[in-house]
C-alpha cells in the first residue's frame, strides 16, 4: 500500500499542448468547432439553458484535448503502462 504522498513519485507532469484543430474536427462537427471558437473568442456566452463559455473556454478544452493526445502518444511509444 501506498502512503500518503508518495502518489507524487508516480505521477509525471507535462505542459499540455493544445490539440489541433484538425484533430479536435474528428470527433465534433466543423461547424460546431467553429461556433465554439467563435462565442469564446467574442468573451463568451450561453451554448443553451445550463451551459455557457468564457472567453478561456475554448483555449482550456484545446488543451485539456491536447493532453489526452499526449497520453495516447506516450502510451503508443511505450514510455509508460498507464496514462
Amino acid at each position: 500500500m501506498q502512503e500518503p504522498g508518495d502518489l507524487a513519485a508516480l505521477v509525471e507532469l507535462r505542459s499540455p499542448r493544445a490539440a489541433p484543430r484538425e484533430a479536435i474536427e474528428r470527433v465534433h462537427p466543423k461547424a460546431y468547432v467553429a461556433e465554439l471558437a467563435a462565442l469564446s473568442g467574442a468573451g463568451g456566452g450561453r451554448i443553451d439553458a445550463d451551459t455557457s463559455v468564457n472567453a478561456a473556454s475554448f483555449e482550456a478544452a484545446s488543451l485539456a484535448a491536447g493532453a489526452g493526445l499526449d497520453a495516447i502518444e506516450a502510451l503508443a511509444a511505450g514510455e509508460h503502462e498507464a496514462a
